[in-house]
């Protein structure tokens, strides 16, 4: 049960030896990155997909600049 899916297209996809980064434009505007095994099937660039995920498999990374540190 997935409880995560957005409409996205494939903007690029750079091989990282045995893993694949796919970057993947959301509908919403926002941009993802998905890395997935390099089984050798193949994706291009403009390829309209379906982004799916479980909510406890993902994890938010905040930005270095709103990231605020307690001064003592």
């Amino acid at each position: 049960p997935y409880t995560t899916l957005f409409r996205s297209v494939v903007a690029d996809v750079v091989f990282v030896g045995a893993f694949r980064r796919i970057f993947v434009d959301i509908d919403g505007g926002d941009r993802i990155t998905v890395v997935r095994p390099n089984d050798g099937s193949t994706i291009e660039p403009g390829t309209r997909v379906h982004v799916h995920w479980r909510d406890e498999d993902a994890y938010e990374i905040q930005s270095p600049d709103t990231h605020e540190q307690e001064v003592r």
